[in-house]
């Protein structure tokens, strides 16, 4: 247990990492801001953890709004409240996504699994924790259990842990197991907490119940959240014993909600309708009602859960903070393969793969396994590829070769999930027949694949002789079969007109500033385009007022650009102090949202002429950057000012490669005394593309206290940033690829808010009004 690191034991560095991803959960006030909210003592339900920066792991009973004596349903809102590395608070909405049982009991205790998913509405910026990968019922030892907690304690609310054991279990046939804990940190408000295995450095549990004055408790195995619903099925699958045949076919038995049984109805999937024949077209028309269409598929939660946990902690790899993988590789001790390191980047790569279709899908993947796996389902059957790899780490312990065994695992997975409509390889594929290379997730999965099958062939290099050559050659295959180069995303539909707003900023009127509106036509990066001005105003107007004065003529300017599918971009020439402006915050005068959501917006440089010749945009650069042709190497980004988290300066000559695109994680605009400077170097040195998100104002845009800087998930943001910047191939796909990702912010998926794209084409600004 010791080991962890600069003088600290693992298991004080696993309840630092515990409490730290420990919130509370509060009961939302009408009229009150979120830190309003927590602030009450007398709204606080209980305890809960981040099992994911969007996801809240807590009890079912814990969403009972005592006040009003009723239950907080699903869909409804609840403030969430972590505290900081500084020590404050930092709350954020959610909403009930989930509750297990989803019916609230007409009287007495909440029968388990009790348990409730918490969907924020923004990411919360700090830990989270890790969730054990181990099959469902898989006996714990005696002892090395912590318990984390908030408490009132006489109005103060106080966070609490403690050394719990296990005593026994509790439930009968056919309800979902509980632990039986014996411990002192049972107190009132720690229901939802999480319950760590000291030994394994993971959470197994969640704090249930108080079953005599804090001396004992019950905590449900977070395994059950596999009986969340699977879309998709009209039953409830039951689960087969792996490697269990009957002369008659598979037998059924045991199923995801806990009930046993051999009469329980195989699955099927649900039933779409048919697409109407075109023959048939006039009948359909003709018919007194419309065509029912088939529903939307419905969300899996649980591998939605489980696909941004495993995001996030693969992502933390590249931080400076010790993580829960650190405490792990220092409790599982060097050299053993597969390590926790291992399982943590196999995990993320696992997160941008297509999950199993079916539950039986995985479980046929599992019985090809040389594994004794009888029972390995029960009580709750394995839904996502980390719980197939968490069975066959369970089970793998006799195993002569465990590596070779986890090679053959992931090798199973990598054919499974390969779309198996695109024969990469073939002489002359029917377009028909291949993804639509656009489609949500197929480059995302294209890249998740290539990294599995690298790490298969890195794997398979450290094998023994005499079967190494076996799996390289399975490898080969599969890249014979299924791999291709990735082609050019085809270019978005985009209306052929542009508008383009400058700001000039008034040095003898500090604040105020003068604009103009043109309309521009031609390529970005082609000939010189048309440009027609069509609003200009010289009276100085106030910053904050800007987004007032411009709305009538933005609303005139894109009329004349939009076309039906194809809103038009804005690009807004900027001053280089000006250039974080938060014009794609502003409000689309369509009503439709947000400007960044609704349209691509870019920015561009309006005072370059003040560097002299050398600022202007590099042409060869710019060409570099505009790949064409199908073989062509596409770009990718690299971070410039960050390490781990902690801001880096820019390297003194800035010399990239030509198609790289530089990316600023740390800045926090033109006057920051640190990190000020980067933006502006980036236009001396003839930069016309380059990212970076802003920091300075996530404290408004978050309810936060004043002045309490953001720290978000830095690593996080570059592994993204990273994979988008690769899989648009070109710059000239970035404005689109960033509107996608504003329109992501705006559902909450917010790993991309506040991110800034600077697009200037090596040609002037247009001087709609020329400085005075």
């Amino acid at each position: 247990m010791n080991g962890g690191g600069e003088g600290q034991p693992v298991w004080k560095i696993l309840e630092d990492l515990t409490k730290a991803a420990t919130v509370r959960i509060h009961v939302p006030r009408a009229g009150y801001s979120p830190l309003d909210t927590v602030q009450e003592a007398g709204l606080f339900l209980g305890s809960g953890f981040l099992a994911a920066p969007q996801w809240v792991l807590t009890c079912a009973h814990v969403l009972f709004d005592g006040a009003a004596q009723r239950p907080i349903g699903k869909g409804e809102r609840v403030i969430v409240c972590q505290v900081g590395p500084s020590g404050l608070p930092f709350a954020l909405e959610g909403e009930v996504a989930a509750v297990l049982p989803e019916h609230a009991p007409a009287s007495g205790s909440w029968p388990a699994p009790d348990l409730a998913l918490v969907r924020l509405r923004r990411p919360a910026p700090y830990t989270c924790a890790y969730l054990s990968d181990r099959p469902a019922g898989t006996q714990l030892d005696g002892s090395g259990l912590y318990q984390v907690g908030w408490i009132d304690n006489g109005g103060q609310l106080t966070l609490r842990g403690g050394a719990v054991t296990v005593a026994g279990t509790l439930g009968g046939p056919g309800e979902a197991e509980q632990l039986l804990l014996m411990g002192e940190g049972f107190i009132a408000g720690s229901s939802g907490g999480p319950v760590v295995d000291l030994r394994r450095g993971e959470v197994v549990a969640v704090v249930k119940s108080r079953l005599r004055d804090g001396g004992s408790g019950s905590a449900v195995d977070i395994a059950c959240l596999r009986s969340l619903p699977v879309p998709g099925l009209l039953v409830e699958r039951a689960t087969p014993p792996f490697g269990t045949m009957l002369p008659g076919g598979l037998w059924w038995e045991g199923a995801g909600t806990g009930r046993t049984g051999t009469d329980i109805a195989a699955p099927a999937p649900a039933a779409a309708l048919p697409e109407p024949r075109e023959e048939d077209a006039a009948a359909y028309s003709a018919a007194p009602v419309p065509v029912p269409r088939p529903p939307e598929p419905e969300e899996d939660l649980y591998q939605a859960l489980y696909r941004d946990h495993d995001r996030y902690h693969a992502s933390q790899l590249a931080g400076a903070a010790p993580t829960w993988t650190d405490a792990q590789r220092s409790l599982w001790g060097a050299g053993v393969r597969p390590g926790p390191l291992d399982r943590t980047r196999l995990y993320g790569l696992f997160a941008g793969l297509p999950h199993p279709a079916a539950p039986a899908a995985l479980a046929t993947l599992l019985r090809a396994l040389p594994l004794d796996l009888y029972g390995a389902d029960r009580p709750h059957l394995p839904r996502a590829w980390r719980d197939g790899f968490g069975v066959l780490r369970d089970r793998a312990g006799g195993a002569r070769e465990p590596y070779a065994l986890a090679l053959r695992y992931v090798l199973a997975v990598l054919h499974a999930a390969t779309p198996a409509a695109a024969p990469l390889h073939a002489a002359a594929p029917s377009a028909a027949a291949l993804p639509a290379p656009d489609a949500p997730g197929t480059r995302e999965t294209a890249h998740a694949l290539r990294k599995l099958r690298d790490w298969a062939a890195d794997a398979a290099d450290e094998l023994p002789p005499e079967i190494r050559a076996v799996y390289h050659t399975e490898l080969a295959d599969w890249w014979r079969a299924h791999e291709r180069p990735a082609p050019a995303p085809p270019r978005r539909r985009a209306a052929p007109r542009a508008v383009v707003l400058r700001v000039d900023a008034l040095g003898w009127q500090p604040g105020h500033v003068t604009w103009g509106l043109a309309v521009e036509e031609g390529e970005p990066g082609g000939p010189e385009p048309l440009t027609e001005s069509v609003h200009e105003s010289a009276d100085a107007v106030p910053l904050r007022a800007l987004p007032a004065a411009l709305a009538g003529p933005l609303a005139d300017a894109f009329q004349r650009c939009d076309e039906p599918g194809a809103p038009a971009m804005l690009h807004v020439a900027l001053p280089h102090d000006l250039l974080g402006l938060e014009v794609d915050t502003w409000a689309d005068p369509s009503g439709g949202g947000p400007l960044g959501a609704v349209r691509p917006v870019v920015v561009r440089c309006a005072s370059r002429e003040q560097f002299g010749p050398g600022a202007e945009v590099d042409p060869e650069r710019w060409a570099a950057l505009h790949p064409r042709g199908p073989g062509a190497e596409g770009v990718h980004g690299s971070v410039l000012d960050c390490a781990g988290g902690t801001p880096r300066p820019l390297a003194g000559d800035l010399v990239t490669l030509p198609a790289e695109i530089p990316v600023l994680c740390q800045y926090r605009g033109a006057a920051h005394p640190v990190t000020g400077d980067a933006l502006p170097r980036l236009v001396r040195a003839g930069y016309g593309v380059a990212l970076w998100r802003r920091r300075g104002e996530f404290s408004r845009t978050y309810g936060m206290v004043p002045g309490y800087a953001y720290d978000g998930n830095c690593s996080g943001f570059h592994t993204r940033v990273g994979q988008e910047v690769r899989a648009a191939h070109s710059a000239a796909q970035l404005p689109y690829v960033l509107h996608d990702w504003r329109r992501a912010a705006e559902r909450g998926q917010g790993w991309s808010e506040g991110v800034v794209l600077m697009y200037d084409p090596p040609r002037a600004a247009p001087a709609l009004l020329a400085p005075p």
